[in-house]
């Protein structure tokens, strides 16, 4: 095979591999961290822990109003000397008997909603426990992923530095022609000839020159898409047919 030849068909399946690898790095994102995580643990926790939020400013609100209850009562028994007639102290102990049922429905109010507080404390306690063993999990895919784009980055240097040895052969001309090639036709600038076919456009090569293609002996271009040709002999049978 024409020497040239032989190293635009070798950088040809060089960049074909360096191509792939990039493709698989840059596979290696956040969608692949999302695949190993659980996202409705997530939410869950988040919206115990606003409800456990809000259970807490209830209680806060229920134990003030409480306190302001007390204090009303207490002022109104204070009162008790200044009540000169039966028909106020009626009034007065009715007032009291109401602010000591809402005291009381208060207070009923709140035990409901330290019973619920309790109730969903163990609940965020559990949540959170889901979520630390998600995290844990996210954290090993993190590290597996990095692992495998560190092994794929240091494949692609070692493809890189061969690449630029193998350029470093090829006539500038030739070169210049693959890469124009190479970007027109989707990183694929050299392809095999089989059968009288290219194998890059499908089209039938014309018999002359498809004989001129097996001999290996120059370059030459598809007569469509424009493509380096090449042929590859088929591998011979360890062991003919007799």
């Amino acid at each position: 095979m024409n020497e040239q030849l032989r190293l635009l068909v070798e950088l040809e399946n060089l960049d074909t591999s360096i191509i792939s690898i990039r493709k698989h790095i840059n596979s290696l994102t956040s969608k692949d961290l999302a695949k190993h995580t659980d996202l409705n643990i997530v939410s869950s926790y988040e919206e115990l822990q606003q409800n456990l939020r809000n259970l807490e400013k209830k209680k806060k609100d229920k134990e003030r109003s409480i306190e302001e209850f007390d204090i009303k009562i207490k002022k109104l028994r204070d009162k008790a000397s200044e009540i000169k007639t039966n028909k106020e102290y009626q009034a007065y102990i009715k007032e009291i008997d109401n602010m000591q049922k809402e005291l009381s429905h208060s207070e009923d109010e709140l035990l409901n909603i330290m019973e619920l507080l309790d109730e969903q404390r163990k609940n965020v306690e559990v949540e959170k426990a889901k979520v630390a063993q998600e995290e844990r999990k996210l954290k090993e895919c993190q590290n597996k992923i990095q692992i495998e784009k560190n092994i794929a980055e240091e494949k692609l240097k070692l493809l890189m530095i061969k690449r630029k040895d193998i350029t470093n052969k090829i006539d500038k001309d030739n070169y210049k022609i693959y890469m124009d090639i190479f970007k027109n036709c989707n990183g694929q600038a050299v392809v095999e000839v089989k059968n009288e076919i290219c194998l890059g456009c499908n089209l039938h090569i014309p018999p002359q020159q498809y004989v001129e293609i097996k001999r290996n002996k120059e370059i030459i271009s598809c007569p469509q898409c424009r493509r380096i040709l090449y042929f590859s002999a088929p591998a011979k049978a360890l062991f003919p047919a007799e």
